[in-house]
């Protein structure tokens, strides 16, 4: 940011902990001889303003340093305070009571203020809302993450927000958390980004004619020069011990305030002096003098974005390639065992197309820079799996790359398996957990459990052929059952499986003769349980992902599956089993993947889902999830009085399919990434996953050594 005259008072937050107050009590007059000290600093940071200082706790007087503490105590009470004055505001209030009885959605909220005491005590007051906390600092979202708070929180830089465009009616940024970023102008554009049309963001941030006229020295907060103002906090921690913290911050004027807000695309409704008192007890509330209400400037004539593969415009944060400092020292892939046979695959073995993905997959991890002549392992004897891992040598660190979607020996039921020997030998790995895949394996516990966090599903019941439940006894009751409450075309696939195994184009039955004709097919081939679901005949989509909540998400460019070729066929537009195994099926050669035209609203809802799930069922690194329309596309760009289909979710899948001509290949082409790209970012997302859970485990052994 430039120099404003003066506007803006500090660069940066500069923050110094464990400082220990030393020196005599020194008098007002005492800054005078700091002076020379003062300006050698201001001279080696831009603009004349204080950047990193070598030595801050010579700059504030000593009593001042030693008359003050801070607790939670006074902290909880202002944020109760600023929730009061955001009810204060009408069209703040509707959104926060908005969706209390059902009659509406209700309102999301997203805090950047860097911590979670306002989202945590909104949601308290109104429980119908969806809260969000989108935090610089890792610690401060583990802390919260401890103390188990009804909020998703996300760690990473306020200026890329990990979330689609229009995802929030609410923004907040209290505590004058505006003076502690980095660069104010590129967080309020992409604020502006995620905020809805006819939402609100509401700031709350210091008044700098006000403070520059009443903070008085010898306070917690004190302006060292004309251009310093910094703070002094002391906080107990559980322990009683204090700890000590310096800081300074960004102060802006009115009107410096009010060209920033508008550059990024702001209407300020309301900009008003709310505290203000010069009593000791108020000296947290002296900063927090202005209350800012904006909305968003809308276009009053918004045109559908095309996709354009050449920008990343669909995705949510920048993409963190691997870079040589990434690789890992040991990188040890796990496939599927060639000596066995494959339930699922064509013929039930392993074809040339097989070992031609594989050759790809090492080709692709040999340019991220791994070697199998150094530090690359490639192990796929199930036999000796086990044995192989503990044998890996000791003084490396070891990543298993876990790519092994066709289960221990082979068998789809057996994914988990796998991650539970890597848990089991305490070797990190990429992907999801035993736990994530078993669930994710049971096709009915993924949509029942979707519908209870409100992402939409298809309508269906349960078949199992060898025991009668009380919903369904036989197989005229099955159809009575789908006449009444699903209604035909149905569509049968296996309550649990892979591969699409038990997924035809007979898997669409029109009435009870077609019903008991696939029945009688899937248990031919040993599948007896089945769910069977309303047929969604509209646009496929995919939605890819690559992160971690810790971390952040990429998103890659919406897919949408082409079935043009296959209907003109006149064949059923499915994603079947002949369309992953069968080379001479028109399945698997005319049904191609395209990026989705479609609006940011529907955009951000299914991001907006893809992330519920992913924290529901405890994905990481890398997902996939599929939804298709129950009728039309379901886009977003229906005309007035057109029927508007509902897109629904159709499948989760943790730990994709990782192929070179896969969807998740196809959706990084979308933005030019090519194949070891998109496999670079999935073991990017594992490192820095993997990272913070080692930086976590060794701070509390540190804790149990204290």
């Amino acid at each position: 940011m430039s120099n404003k005259g003066g506007d803006i008072l500090l660069v940066s937050e500069r923050t110094l902990s464990g400082a220990t107050a030393v020196g005599n009590k020194q008098n007002q007059a005492s800054r005078v001889a700091q002076s020379a000290t003062l300006q050698e600093e201001k001279a080696a940071s831009m603009d004349g303003f204080f950047g990193n200082v070598s030595n801050f706790s010579k700059m504030p007087v000593s009593d001042w340093w030693e008359s003050t503490a801070y607790f939670n105590s006074e902290k909880e009470r202002t944020y109760v305070n600023w929730i009061t004055e955001m009810e204060h505001d009408s069209e703040i209030k509707n959104l926060l009571i908005r969706g209390d009885h059902g009659a509406a959605k209700p309102c999301k909220v997203l805090d950047l203020s860097n911590q979670a005491h306002a989202a945590s005590n909104l949601k308290k007051a109104y429980p119908n809302l969806e809260c969000f906390v989108h935090c610089e600092s890792r610690a401060v979202a583990e802390t919260y993450e401890e103390k188990k708070y009804p909020l998703i929180i996300t760690v990473g830089d306020n200026s890329e927000i990990p979330y689609p465009e229009a995802s929030f009616d609410l923004i907040m940024m209290l505590a004058n958390s505006i003076a502690l970023y980095k660069d104010p102008d590129s967080v309020l554009r992409d604020a502006n980004r995620v905020l809805a049309p006819g939402g609100r963001i509401f700031i709350i941030a210091s008044h700098y004619e006000f403070s520059r006229e009443h903070t008085l020295p010898g306070r917690r907060w004190d302006w060292i020069d004309q251009f310093a103002f910094v703070c002094h906090e002391k906080k107990l921690d559980v322990k009683g011990l204090v700890s000590d913290k310096f800081f300074q911050e960004w102060v802006f004027s009115s009107a410096h305030l009010q060209e920033i807000f508008e550059s990024a695309g702001f209407s300020i409704l309301c900009d008003e002096k709310i505290f203000g008192t010069e009593d000791d007890d108020n000296q947290v509330l002296k900063l927090s003098t202005r209350k800012m209400v904006a909305s968003k400037v809308t276009d009053t004539n918004p045109k559908a974005v095309e996709p354009d593969c050449a920008k990343n415009i669909l995705s949510l944060a920048k993409p963190r390639m691997l870079h040589q400092d990434d690789l890992f020292e040991s990188l040890v892939l796990i496939l599927g065992d060639p000596s066995q046979p494959c339930v699922g695959k064509l013929n039930n073995t392993w074809n040339s197309e097989d070992f031609v993905t594989r050759e790809k997959l090492v080709n692709a991890l040999e340019e991220l820079g791994y070697s199998t002549d150094s530090n690359l392992s490639v192990l796929d004897g199930h036999s000796t799996l086990h044995e192989s891992l503990k044998r890996l040598p000791k003084n490396k660190g070891h990543f298993v790359f876990n790519l092994c979607d066709e289960g221990f020996d082979n068998e789809a039921l057996k994914e988990l398996h796998v991650p539970a020997i890597l848990e089991m030998l305490r070797l990190p790995y990429s992907g999801a957990g035993p736990n994530c895949l078993a669930h994710c394996y049971d096709k009915g516990l993924v949509n029942r459990t979707a519908d209870a966090i409100g992402v939409p599903t298809p309508k269906e019941t349960f078949f199992f052929s060898n025991v009668r439940t009380p919903a369904v006894s036989n197989i005229c009751q099955l159809d009575k059952v789908i006449r009444e409450r699903i209604n035909y075309p149905a569509f049968i696939k296996p309550i649990k499986g892979d591969n699409s195994l038990g997924i035809t184009p007979r898997s669409i039955v029109h009435n009870l003769k077609e019903l008991e004709s696939y029945m009688h097919e899937l248990n031919d081939i040993g599948i007896r349980d089945v769910v069977v679901q309303e047929y969604c005949q509209g646009t496929e989509y995919g939605v890819g992902m690559i992160g971690n909540l810790a971390s952040g998400f990429h998103f890659f460019p919406v897919l949408e599956v082409d079935y043009s070729k296959i209907v003109a066929r006149k064949l059923p537009p499915i994603l079947g089993f002949e369309s992953k195994w069968d080379p001479t099926s028109p399945y698997w050669s005319e049904i191609s993947y395209k990026p989705a035209l479609i609006s940011d609203k529907v955009k951000s809802e299914l991001h907006s889902w893809c992330i519920a799930l992913w924290e529901r069922f405890g994905c990481r690194d890398y997902a996939r999830f599929d939804f298709r329309s129950d009728f039309g596309r379901g886009d977003g760009f229906e005309k007035a009085g057109e029927r508007k289909g509902t897109i629904k979710l159709l499948e989760v899948n943790p730990n994709p399919g990782w192929c070179w001509d896969g969807k998740f290949a196809y959706m990084g082409k979308f933005e030019n990434l090519d194949y070891k790209d998109v496999l670079g970012l999935i073991l990017k997302a594992a490192r820095d996953r993997t990272a913070l859970e080692e930086e976590k485990h060794a701070g509390k052994v540190t804790q149990q050594e204290q």
